[in-house]
């Protein structure tokens, strides 16, 4: 043998994986891997596209999450309403839609907050409207804090003027 061969290492060295985690990716990641990684290619590609979609409309369309919310939850009404009926004149199975049950103790107690929440607050207005100032200065203070560290550093892209008549 010569020299070259005694002295070289043929053991396989330690990978050293970034930030220094010691699971692979493929765990970290959990359920959402073959999204992210782009193992199924259909599904990655229509959640890119909702996901593009939907900050289209939030940042250039100006849309805001309540009217959005709004009309998605009108629309899967509307589709729930039509699967519905749809079964029933074509023969399809029906959608399996959970019923919500309200015990008379739930309602009982509504109507008794309902009762007595305007009473009390007429009774005792100062200090609830103190308590909420403070609460709403607290707040306001937490929110400042969150803009200017936070949100402040997200770039903007350039804005639009709006057109007024």
């Amino acid at each position: 043998m010569s020299k070259l061969t005694q002295n070289v290492d043929y053991s396989i060295p330690q990978i050293t994986r970034l930030y220094g985690r010691k699971r692979p990716i493929h765990k970290i990641l959990g359920g959402g891997e073959d999204i992210l990684l782009w193992r199924n290619k259909i599904i990655s590609g229509v959640t890119s596209i909702v996901v593009l979609t939907i900050w289209f409309l939030f940042e250039f369309a100006e849309y805001n999450l309540v009217t959005f919310l709004c009309h998605l939850t009108i629309t899967v009404m509307l589709i729930i309403f039509i699967w519905t009926n749809g079964a029933k004149a074509f023969g399809w199975t029906p959608p399996n839609v959970p019923k919500i049950l309200l015990e008379e103790s739930t309602i009982y107690q509504g109507f008794c907050v309902m009762g007595t929440l305007p009473y009390l607050y007429e009774k005792h207005e100062e200090k609830v409207d103190y308590l909420f100032h403070k609460l709403n200065q607290k707040v306001f203070k937490i929110y400042k804090m969150f803009d200017r560290y936070v949100v402040s550093k997200i770039p903007r892209w350039p804005m639009r003027s709006k057109k007024s008549n």
